[in-house]
């Protein structure tokens, strides 16, 4: 009886919260499994689709895990929808400039520097993607 207990309470303890799914697309990164943390951060996205955060750090998941296109993809389409906020537009001048796409990049940046009705928002969340 114990046992079943142990079980059914276990079980209690592993829903699939935002945190919790959020820690373990985290650690799974940290541990260079970036594929497995595709999938968290795509329930993410799906649970959360204008969450920029996640979005971004999606984002990331693809690049790391080879998928350049889908990661290319990801951020375009956050930048789109979130044309006012400038660290979408940081991450994605970084994103260019790591990919040696240079021209793209250099775009990124003379919108950065116009800064025309762009919001920072929480820079230290973006700091945490890289």
């Amino acid at each position: 009886m114990v046992f079943l207990y142990a079980q059914m309470g276990m079980a209690a303890f592993e829903d699939n919260s935002e945190d919790s799914l959020t820690n373990e697309a985290e650690e799974l990164m940290r541990q260079g499994r970036f594929q497995d943390a595709v999938g968290r951060y795509e329930e993410l996205c799906t649970r959360s689709p204008s969450d920029v955060m996640v979005r971004l750090a999606y984002a990331s998941a693809l690049e790391c895990a080879g998928q350049l296109t889908d990661a290319e993809r990801v951020v375009s389409e956050t930048a789109s929808a979130h044309r006012g906020n400038t660290n979408v537009h940081r991450f994605q001048h970084l994103f260019f400039e790591r990919r040696e796409d240079y021209n793209r990049a250099n775009l990124c940046q003379e919108l950065l520097r116009d800064h025309n009705g762009l919001n920072d928002g929480p820079i230290d969340q973006l700091a945490d993607l890289y």
